[in-house]
């Protein structure tokens, strides 16, 4: 996958006569994109009603503009949005034949002048000559107050009637799916326009007098992404261009990713600088570049990583429109710095820019002078150069709106009425929310995603590890406040049972013990054993159980709120009561369960059973008994703690007479006597809320009636102990957690889900650094290889982080380099399995010189890794971990057992990594990795020589070596699984290509 050449690279050779010069283009605020009216155009992408360059209310639209050339009776298109080859729709904007801006609104509905509405400035233009237009309006059609209505401004003077013509009889666009382009209308007949153009602004709002002439800027070109002076409106941009920057593409940095593509137009007006004079698509290029150094490209294989250096420069302080070129670049009437530099390789003076390569691209940030000459130093910068990822914030309290990548589980529904184990809670596939605030009767969290179905917030109980969903949850989330958010009751009210995590036995008089703690392993089928087989002896034998419980979070004192009934009405008792009656009837029991804790007056009551309306209850718990009046209303407690015993009994009895041999339990929960055999249940007490333990003495008793002794041989079986909560926030969590899917992906048009970690850097590529959407090199075989369970993603940010560090985590966790080529095209790179291998070059002794063969050095082996993997969303740990071990390089090095480890730390890959390396080393994390740095490699490193391979060559060409004077150690250059070498340095100088390579397979 090496460059694509000229054909006057394709045929050059070292072994001919070649001459090559570096041409140099330094792009300025005075540059700009030129369309030449045949077919020149920018593609910005799909629009929808939804899209936010699509503006309905009101709109201003700003724009510097020149017609080199202007012929009468011919129009030229501008811009359009939401164009459609069927019928006229979206809105339009051109110059007319008669040289006069012009601005439609589309009815969507046909071709004639009854679907539009146009508005026409008076003011005739003239050729060459710099325009800054503005068109301003509230989309009202009225021709009576057409020029109140719509503002057309010239160079800052509005003073040209404005005058409507069309009947559509509407006062606003109408919008349907089609394109936002530049340069071309494909309504019917193509027709394209031929101009200069600078930049481009959209604002949904019609922009004030103050504003506009901050903005002309008494005729001086000046960026609006910002504000400046009496312009205040940046931050409310809805599409925005700059066509001054030499980027291969048209960023919209309002950030709403409507990055437009290139089609034909090219930029003018930059500063052409040479090694040596030349004429380039009739541009004359100064030959005053006395020292270039070189351009050196590398990528790094063990962490994934590339870079380019930075590039020097020297010039002679020349003659520039009859001053010093120093007075040019810096404070002088053009801004330099920061914008791009291109740099082309040209051979044999061609003529044309087509017929040259470029071999970089970066800004100037530097300049040094004296009276002679002057240092430039250029470096490759990035889109997301000093970017932060995330930016947008909520309106009122300025929380970070969070960003999220993945596919999230969340735990099945627990409540009171039918609770779940924290062992049934086992997805930890859950990522955080902050808190924003409380609006009416919900508490908002910031989730940034929109769901229908997938907001239900989670309590994270950090003493069981484990993420509780929310009682009263609510599926779907609200926008409001600039972002989305999940929404949870004003109580937060959760519900989950939890084993015991320990037992001790603190005395024990001769029973005998199997499997105590599988009375809390988790399986509710399997249990702890107490036995006795006593032969005619007469008494009791007894043991304790000492049961210790997790604390769990939220209010612990009693939280008693009114009962309210199916339709949220209050509920009363439907009759008097004594002070032993054990039934009430209410007005409504719909919302009590079983175990509920109620209170009538000031007596606390627990629901043992219900038969509609009507309350069978525990009387006087934890407070004295009362009489009570009809019509009474009553509290449910919201914070509740109840332990479970689930056992069985089962009884051998022998001797005169056995009946009075009995099993009981005593303590914190009482099973009552049994004497007889009783199948699995399970009972429940109530304990005070912040109880954690729970003591359990049983007790065998052997009673003598006959004249026999009694014997006993009897089983004491517990399959659960366990306590059920239930509980409430003190004050709103200030943390939650939700499994709400992570971002769709925007590069594609597909809005399917960013599961992988290669789409997850592609979708903020675009998304965030406002990257195009064009495809890398290398994209497809990558997506076949990477998109598998084991190269899956979950992260998310939620306060702002380096986008240069973000995306150097995703290229090292899953397992890929992506780079951007010297003309900005980007490419991914990664190793393949050898069976897939294949070279772009094979070089011999003729094409190279001073070659030279090394290894990669014990040293940088790695044998053996511990991985920690699945990042855990509420504390600073890792779900799951991995011992991964090259065993059979350990024993040929003779490696000891705790050397040569490595531990990793994946925030981001959540697929299991193998213990051991896979054949195809595109199978995991650990796989990859282990074919790159689990064994000693060859590095291999020479200067190329032959023109027509060297200058094709990038870094990650994977290429072979043949017919060299000497093999690479006990190798020869066709060995079998090692014959196959990926580029990993270039450094390019005029008439010279050094490269690095290391083996692959």
């Amino acid at each position: 996958m090496s460059l694509t050449l000229p054909s006057s690279y394709e045929s050059a050779s070292k072994n001919s006569n070649i001459k090559e010069n570096w041409a140099f283009q330094l792009f300025n605020s005075n540059s700009y994109l030129s369309f030449d009216g045949s077919n020149d155009y920018v593609d910005c992408g799909t629009t929808t009603a939804s899209s936010a360059v699509t503006i309905s209310d009101q709109g201003t639209f700003a724009f510097w503009i020149r017609f080199p050339t202007l012929v009468d009776g011919q129009a030229e298109a501008i811009f359009v949005n939401n164009v459609i080859e069927s019928s006229y729709s979206g809105i339009w904007i051109s110059k007319t034949g008669d040289h006069k801006i012009q601005a439609h609104m589309m009815d969507g509905s046909g071709v004639g002048s009854g679907d539009r509405e146009t508005f026409l400035s008076g003011t005739v233009l003239q050729e060459n000559v710099w325009y800054f237009i503005v068109i301003a309006s509230n989309f009202n059609h009225d021709d009576s107050a057409v020029n109140t209505n719509w503002k057309i401004y010239v160079n800052n003077d509005a003073s040209g009637n404005v005058t409507n013509s069309g009947t559509a009889s509407i006062n606003a666009p109408s919008y349907t799916t089609g394109k936002c382009e530049f340069g071309r209308v494909t309504t019917g007949t193509d027709v394209y326009g031929k101009f200069d153009i600078k930049n481009f602004a959209v604002w949904e709002l019609f922009l004030s007098p103050d504003n506009i002439t901050a903005i002309y800027n008494s005729g001086n070109y000046k960026s609006l992404l910002y504000n400046f002076g009496n312009y205040d409106q940046s931050t409310n941009l809805k599409a925005y261009w700059e066509f001054n920057n030499g980027e291969p593409f048209i960023q919209d940095f309002s950030g709403n990713l409507q990055n437009g593509t290139i089609s034909g137009a090219t930029y003018e007006e930059f500063l052409p600088l040479s090694t040596t004079d030349t004429s380039i698509d009739d541009t004359f290029y100064h030959g005053v570049v006395t020292s270039t150094g070189s351009v050196r490209d590398s990528i790094d294989l063990e962490n994934s990583k590339a870079k380019t250096s930075n590039l020097s420069i020297s010039i002679s302080n020349f003659n520039y429109k009859g001053s010093d070129i120093s007075t040019e670049l810096l404070f002088g009437t053009y801004d330099y710095f920061n914008y791009n530099v291109r740099v082309y390789s040209q051979l044999n003076d061609k003529s044309t820019i087509s017929n040259c390569l470029q071999i970089y691209q970066g800004r100037l940030v530097n300049i040094q002078h004296n009276d002679s000459s002057l240092s430039l130093e250029i470096t490759e910068t990035k889109p997301w150069d000093f970017l932060s990822i995330p930016i947008d914030k909520t309106t009122q309290k300025n929380i970070y709106i969070p960003i999220s990548y993945g596919n999230y589980t969340k735990n099945s529904a627990t409540t009171f009425a039918s609770p779940l184990f924290e062992s049934q809670l086992s997805s930890k596939a859950y990522r955080p929310v902050p808190l924003n605030k409380t609006k009416s009767d919900k508490i908002l969290y910031v989730d940034g995603n929109n769901t229908s179905n997938d907001g239900l917030l989670a309590v994270y109980e950090k003493s069981v590890d484990t993420f509780v969903p929310i009682e009263n949850g609510i599926a779907s989330n609200v926008e409001t406040d600039n972002a989305y958010h999940n929404q949870s009751d004003l109580s937060q009210l959760r519900s989950f049972k939890q084993r015991a995590e320990s037992v001790e036995v603190s005395s024990n008089t001769g029973i005998t013990i199997a499997d105590a703690e599988k009375a809390f392993d988790g399986d509710s089928n399997t249990f702890a054993n107490y036995l006795v087989n006593i032969e005619q002896q007469e008494g009791a034998v007894r043991i304790t159980l000492e049961y210790d419980f997790h604390s769990i979070s939220g209010k612990s004192s009693d939280d008693f709120k009114i009962l309210r009934s199916a339709t949220n009405l209050r509920v009363l008792t439907a009759q008097s009561r004594d002070d032993d009656d054990t039934t009430f009837n209410i007005d409504d029991a719909t919302n009590v369960t079983e175990r509920d804790v109620i209170k009538v007056d000031n007596e606390k009551m627990i629901v043992s059973s219900i038969s509609s309306n009507t309350l069978t209850v525990s009387r006087g718990f934890d407070s004295k008994k009362e009489s009570h009046d009809n019509d009474t209303l009553i509290r449910l407690n919201n914070t509740v703690t109840v332990l479970g015993l689930t056992y069985q009994v089962d009884v051998n009895k022998s001797g005169d007479d056995v009946g009075n041999n009995t099993i009981r339990t005593r303590g914190d929960i009482s099973t009552g006597f049994h004497s007889t055999d009783i199948s699995k249940r399970t009972i429940y007490t109530h304990f005070s809320n912040n109880t954690t333990s729970a003591t359990i003495q049983i007790e065998f008793d052997l009673n003598e009636i006959g004249s026999t002794p009694p014997s006993f041989d009897a089983e004491f079986r517990i399959y659960d102990i366990f306590l059920h909560t239930q509980r409430v926030s003190e004050e709103p969590e200030e943390m939650l957690y939700v499994a709400n899917d992570g971002l769709s992906e925007v590069y594609s048009g597909s809005s399917d889900l960013v599961e992988h970690g290669h789409e997850a850097l592609r979708d903020i590529l675009v998304r965030f650094a406002g990257v195009n959407t064009a495809t890398p090199d290398g994209w497809s075989d990558l997506h076949t290889d990477r998109n598998i369970n084991n190269w899956k993603i979950r992260w998310w940010a939620l306060e702002p982080k380096n986008i240069q560090v973000i995306l150097d985590k995703i290229t090292y966790e899953f397992g890929f380099i992506f780079k951007f080529r010297p003309d900005s095209t980007s490419r991914v790179v990664y190793i393949k399995q050898s069976s897939e291998l294949s070279a772009s070059q094979t070089l011999t002794h003729h094409d190279v010189k001073n070659l030279s063969i090394s290894v990669s050095g014990f040293n940088n082996i790695i044998t053996k890794m511990i991985i920690n993997y699945e990042k855990h969303p509420a504390i600073k740990e890792y779900i799951s971990n991995v011992t991964s071990s090259n065993d059979d390089v350990r024993t040929k090095y003779k490696i000891k057992s705790e050397e040569n480890i490595k531990e990793v730390k994946l925030d981001m890959n959540v697929g299991t990594p193998a213990t051991t390396a896979q054949t195809d080393p595109n199978s995991d994390f650990y796989s990859y990795y282990n074919n790159i740095i689990g064994d000693v490699k060859k590095l291999i490193s020479c200067e190329v020589v032959n023109s027509a391979k060297s200058y094709s060559m990038e870094t990650g060409d994977v290429i072979k070596f043949d017919d060299m004077p000497v093999n690479p150690f006990g190798h020869t250059w066709s060995q079998s699984g090692s014959q196959y070498y990926m580029i990993t340095s270039l450094q390019r100088s005029i008439g010279s290509v050094k490269i690095k390579c290391r083996e692959v397979g």
